[in-house]
């Protein structure tokens, strides 16, 4: 699939939390990422402000909390559960 980012990379999974299903997906693509987490943020590499670790939880993974800005400059937080080597490629790709 091919949209304004460029063709699609990767697809990192969400959680609610460590034990239950999935919550949502982050889609990597080239030049940015699209979350799907009940609603749909397109968000370019260059408006993730920080990626960080909260707190680690049982079966590899992690508490996430990503720091992005939108069109206007708002700054805003999004938490997640991530599987922790998914949390380093998220970083990775988004340089942070």
């Amino acid at each position: 699939m091919e949209n304004s980012f460029g063709q699609v990379k990767d697809t990192i999974p969400l959680y609610k939390d460590s034990m239950s299903g999935d919550l949502g997906e982050i889609v990597v693509y080239e030049s940015g990422l699209l979350i799907n987490i009940g609603t749909k943020l397109a968000i370019p590499f260059s408006y993730v402000a920080d990626i960080s670790e909260r707190k680690k939880l049982p079966l590899g993974k992690v508490l996430a909390t990503m720091d992005v800005f939108d069109m206007l400059g708002n700054r805003n937080s999004y938490e997640f559960v991530i599987n922790e080597l998914n949390l380093q490629t998220l970083r990775r790709v988004c340089k942070k």
